[in-house]
């Protein structure tokens, strides 16, 4: 009878072990490594995205809001370049607690000091020594320009951009609106043009 040792078909040597394992270390640091470059790259474009999405946001409900807008004998459509106030109908909760709609004013203001851009809402009619809802819907905002497009009422007449806007129970044609904000790397500005739906 031989003496001898009987390896097995289907072991592996110690060297065959410690190589398959190294390449799998080599292999999981790769991906590691590119894993964490695109987190650090997605965590960088959150940085930089976040207030362009959130100022998208902010600009779109001020375009619903002002194509919304309607004609109302008491309160009139004013604008300059930092503020615009309209008649708009609101939605506000009775002593019941039941919503109602109700007319009202909303206004859209930039706060140069906090850097805000800042919506009020005024039921109407006003009581004495109620409060004006307001709230800072954007902040590190840089910038705000409205502008007012003024409709040629004659065929003499252009088509004319305005800095305000005050025209008694008339409302614009549209309302042009720059928004420079602060993000991330510096600054991003915004446009958006708002028509209204129906001429008033």
């Amino acid at each position: 009878m031989k003496r001898g040792r009987h390896v097995g078909k289907g072991a592996f040597s110690l060297i065959e072990v410690l190589v398959v394992t190294g390449v799998l270390g080599a292999v999981g640091l790769v991906i590691g490594s590119a894993l964490a470059a695109g987190i650090r790259v997605w965590e960088r474009a959150k940085v930089v995205n976040g207030p362009r999405e959130e100022a998208d946001l902010v600009v779109t409900r001020f375009a619903r809001e002002l194509m919304n807008a309607c004609p109302f004998y008491a309160l009139e459509f004013e604008g300059v370049p930092e503020r615009v106030a309209f008649p708009a109908i609101l939605a506000r909760q009775d002593e019941e607690g039941a919503e109602r709609e109700t007319f009202g004013e909303v206004v859209y203001s930039y706060n140069r000091a906090k850097k805000a851009l800042i919506r009020t809402v005024a039921a109407y009619p006003r009581e004495p020594g109620a409060k004006q809802a307001s709230e800072t819907v954007l902040a590190d905002v840089v910038a705000l320009q409205l502008r007012y497009l003024k409709r040629a009422r004659t065929a003499g007449e252009k088509w004319e951009w305005l800095d305000s806007w005050s025209e008694q129970s008339r409302f614009p044609h549209g309302v042009r609106l720059a928004l420079t904000i602060a993000d991330g790397t510096g600054t991003t500005r915004l446009l958006r043009t708002i028509r209204f739906r129906a001429e008033f």
